[in-house]
C-alpha cells in the first residue's frame, strides 16, 4: 500500500491509500478469559507472607509502591475487598484509587482472587503521602474477609510538608490484583510498520495521525516477513494498543487468518481501531507483546480542536 491520505466520514477518521482492498479488516475479538473459580474461604493472616516494598518509588515526595502477599498455606483462599490499613500513632486518611483492569497478557484475571492458589501472589497498590517525624516501625493491615491482621515492618516514610500535622498521613489504595506471570514468547519473523503520511522528525521522518475532537482513531499496521521463506500464522497472536487520550490499554486477537502465506520480505496490512472517542491528543502505541521489540510501533496523535493540539505536537517531537 503506497501513499496515504485521511478522510473524515461519519465522525470516524481512517487512513486510506490508492487501493485499500488488501487491508485486513479489524475485529474486536478479545482474548479468552478463564472462568471464575468457586469462592474459597477468606485468607487469614497466617495464610499469607506479606511485605511492604523493599524500594518505594519516591520521585514526587510521595511514596508509590504496593503491599505484596503470597499464599503460603496448602489450600486456596479468597483475597477480596480493600483491607483496612492502620499506622500506630498516626491519623491515617484513606481514599480509594482505581486498580489495574484485567490484562490477559501477563497475569490471571481479577476473578482468580476468589481462590488464590497456594504459592500464588497478589499485590495492592499504595500511594503514601505526608509524614513528619521518624518512620513508623510497622503497618497493620486487616483483611476484610477474615478480619485478621497482618503486621508489616516498615522503615520508610514520605516527605514532610509543613504545616501539616506531624501525626497525619494520607494513603491512596486500590484493590488487590494478581501478580504478573511469565508470558511465553513467540519466535515469529515479523517486523511492524505504521502506514500513514510521514513528517520530518530529527534526521528522519515519523508517521503522525490527525483526528477531529470526538473521533475514533483508525490506523493501519503492516507486519513484514523478515525471514527467507514464506510465513503463515499458526495461531493468531494477541496485540496491545494504548489509548492516546486516557492512557487506557486494549488487547485484542489479531485477525490473522485472511493474511494467508506472507512471502519473504512481503507484508500483510491490518486495520486497527482505538475504540474510544478522542478528546485530547497523545501517542498511540501498538505491539505484539509476545514477539518482541521489532513489533513495537508508536506515533503521535494530534486532535484537531483539542486543548493540547499544538503543545503536544511540540512536546512529542522533543521527546522522540
Amino acid at each position: 500500500m503506497t501513499g496515504a491520505c485521511f478522510a473524515v466520514v461519519m465522525l470516524v477518521v481512517a487512513g486510506c491509500g490508492g487501493d485499500n482492498s488488501g487491508v485486513i479488516a479489524w475485529k474486536a475479538e478479545r482474548p479468552p478469559v478463564p472462568p471464575a473459580p468457586p469462592l474459597a474461604t477468606p485468607c487469614r493472616a497466617r495464610d499469607l507472607r506479606a511485605a511492604l516494598p523493599d524500594e518505594w518509588n519516591g520521585a514526587t515526595g510521595s511514596l508509590v509502591g504496593g503491599i505484596g502477599v503470597t499464599n503460603v498455606s496448602g489450600y486456596p483462599c479468597s483475597l477480596l475487598g480493600v483491607p483496612r490499613i492502620r499506622i500506630p500513632g498516626a491519623r491515617v486518611h484513606v481514599h480509594s484509587i482505581p486498580a489495574y483492569g484485567d490484562d490477559p497478557l501477563n497475569r490471571p484475571p481479577l476473578s482468580s482472587l476468589r481462590a488464590l492458589a497456594p504459592g500464588k501472589s497478589a499485590g495492592l497498590m499504595v500511594i503514601w503521602s505526608e509524614w513528619c517525624g521518624p518512620p513508623p516501625p510497622a503497618w497493620l493491615v486487616t483483611l476484610p474477609g477474615s478480619r485478621s491482621t497482618v503486621r508489616l515492618p516498615s522503615s520508610d516514610a514520605p516527605r514532610c510538608n509543613p504545616p501539616d500535622s506531624p501525626l497525619g498521613t494520607d494513603l491512596a489504595i486500590a484493590h488487590w490484583v494478581p501478580a504478573p506471570a511469565p508470558t511465553p514468547q513467540l519466535r515469529l519473523p515479523l517486523r511492524a510498520e505504521l502506514i500513514g503520511r510521514t513528517y520530518p522528525q530529527g534526521k528522519g521522518r515519523e508517521v503522525r495521525y490527525y483526528v477531529h475532537r470526538g473521533d475514533v482513531l483508525r490506523f493501519e499496521v503492516a507486519l513484514i516477513n523478515t525471514s527467507r521463506k514464506g510465513f503463515r500464522f499458526g495461531r493468531c497472536p494477541v496485540y496491545r494498543e494504548d489509548d492516546p487520550s486516557s492512557l487506557a490499554t486494549f488487547t485484542y486477537v489479531l485477525n490473522c487468518r485472511p493474511a494467508g502465506s506472507i512471502p519473504p520480505g512481503g507484508r500483510a496490512v491490518f486495520e486497527m481501531v482505538v475504540p474510544v472517542h478522542l478528546m485530547t491528543g497523545g501517542g498511540v502505541a501498538w505491539f505484539l507483546t509476545q514477539v518482541g521489540n521489532d513489533t513495537f510501533v508508536h506515533a503521535p496523535v494530534i486532535v484537531r480542536g483539542g486543548q493540547f493540539e499544538a503543545s503536544f505536537a511540540r512536546s512529542w517531537s522533543m521527546r522522540t
